[in-house]
Protein backbone atom coordinates (compact mmCIF):
# COMPACT_ATOMS: atom_id res chain seq x y z
CA UNK A 1 0.00 0.00 0.00
CA UNK A 2 0.94 3.34 -0.77
CA UNK A 3 1.42 5.45 2.48
CA UNK A 4 0.70 9.27 2.75
CA UNK A 5 1.48 11.38 6.03
CA UNK A 6 -0.94 14.09 6.66
CA UNK A 7 -0.66 16.94 9.44
CA UNK A 8 -4.24 18.29 9.55
CA UNK A 9 -6.57 19.25 11.89
CA UNK A 10 -9.37 19.28 9.24
CA UNK A 11 -11.22 16.18 9.22
CA UNK A 12 -13.12 16.60 5.81
CA UNK A 13 -11.80 13.98 2.99
CA UNK A 14 -12.81 13.61 -0.22
CA UNK A 15 -12.42 11.10 -2.59
CA UNK A 16 -9.78 12.32 -5.52
CA UNK A 17 -11.58 10.32 -8.20
CA UNK A 18 -15.01 11.14 -8.24
CA UNK A 19 -15.28 13.74 -5.16
CA UNK A 20 -17.17 12.06 -2.82
CA UNK A 21 -17.29 13.66 0.71
CA UNK A 22 -16.35 10.46 2.50
CA UNK A 23 -15.08 11.39 5.98
CA UNK A 24 -16.64 14.44 7.51
CA UNK A 25 -16.02 16.28 11.05
CA UNK A 26 -19.01 13.57 12.63
CA UNK A 27 -16.94 10.91 11.09
CA UNK A 28 -18.14 8.60 8.56
CA UNK A 29 -20.08 10.53 5.62
CA UNK A 30 -20.55 8.81 2.20
CA UNK A 31 -18.92 6.04 0.56
CA UNK A 32 -17.91 5.51 -3.09
CA UNK A 33 -16.51 2.64 -4.89
CA UNK A 34 -12.82 4.08 -4.16
CA UNK A 35 -13.07 4.02 -0.50
CA UNK A 36 -12.21 0.96 1.32
CA UNK A 37 -11.19 1.58 4.56
CA UNK A 38 -11.84 4.22 7.97
CA UNK A 39 -10.28 3.50 11.04
CA UNK A 40 -7.91 5.11 13.81
CA UNK A 41 -5.26 3.66 16.09
CA UNK A 42 -7.58 3.89 18.95
CA UNK A 43 -10.30 1.61 18.46
CA UNK A 44 -11.36 -0.95 15.90
CA UNK A 45 -12.59 0.29 12.12
CA UNK A 46 -14.97 2.31 11.50
CA UNK A 47 -15.70 1.02 8.13
CA UNK A 48 -14.51 -1.59 6.27
CA UNK A 49 -15.30 -2.77 3.10
CA UNK A 50 -12.55 -5.46 2.57
CA UNK A 51 -13.33 -7.23 5.61
CA UNK A 52 -9.66 -7.01 6.65
CA UNK A 53 -10.79 -7.52 10.25
CA UNK A 54 -12.53 -10.72 9.86
CA UNK A 55 -12.43 -13.66 12.66
CA UNK A 56 -9.97 -15.18 10.20
CA UNK A 57 -7.28 -12.49 10.65
CA UNK A 58 -5.53 -12.15 14.24
CA UNK A 59 -3.93 -8.91 13.84
CA UNK A 60 -6.58 -6.24 15.35
CA UNK A 61 -4.21 -3.15 14.98
CA UNK A 62 -5.98 -1.01 12.29
CA UNK A 63 -2.36 0.02 10.69
CA UNK A 64 -0.96 -3.41 10.85
CA UNK A 65 -3.81 -5.04 8.85
CA UNK A 66 -3.66 -2.06 6.32
CA UNK A 67 -0.34 -2.18 5.69
CA UNK A 68 -0.41 -6.09 4.40
CA UNK A 69 -2.36 -4.16 1.24
CA UNK A 70 -0.65 -4.17 -1.96
CA UNK A 71 0.61 -1.19 -3.69
CA UNK A 72 -2.92 -0.86 -5.75
CA UNK A 73 -4.22 1.10 -2.46
CA UNK A 74 -3.43 4.45 -1.60
CA UNK A 75 -3.48 5.04 2.68
CA UNK A 76 -3.88 8.14 3.94
CA UNK A 77 -2.72 8.85 7.45
CA UNK A 78 -4.05 11.73 8.98
CA UNK A 79 -2.45 13.44 12.18
CA UNK A 80 -3.45 16.31 14.54
CA UNK A 81 -0.54 18.37 13.97
CA UNK A 82 -0.95 19.41 17.95
CA UNK A 83 -1.09 15.71 19.06
CA UNK A 84 0.06 12.95 17.13
CA UNK A 85 -1.34 10.57 19.47
CA UNK A 86 -4.53 9.48 17.47
CA UNK A 87 -4.25 8.74 13.99
CA UNK A 88 -6.91 8.33 11.31
CA UNK A 89 -6.29 5.96 8.45
CA UNK A 90 -8.57 6.25 5.40
CA UNK A 91 -7.51 3.82 2.48
CA UNK A 92 -8.88 4.12 -1.38
CA UNK A 93 -8.17 2.10 -4.21
CA UNK A 94 -8.01 4.25 -7.09
CA UNK A 95 -8.41 3.27 -11.01
CA UNK A 96 -5.09 3.03 -12.86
Amino acid sequence: MKKIEINTSELNFHCLVCGTLNVGTEGLKDICNHFVYLGTNEGGPEYDKLKLHSDDNEENDSETVIEKLDDSYTGFYCYHPDSRSIVMYAVYLFPN
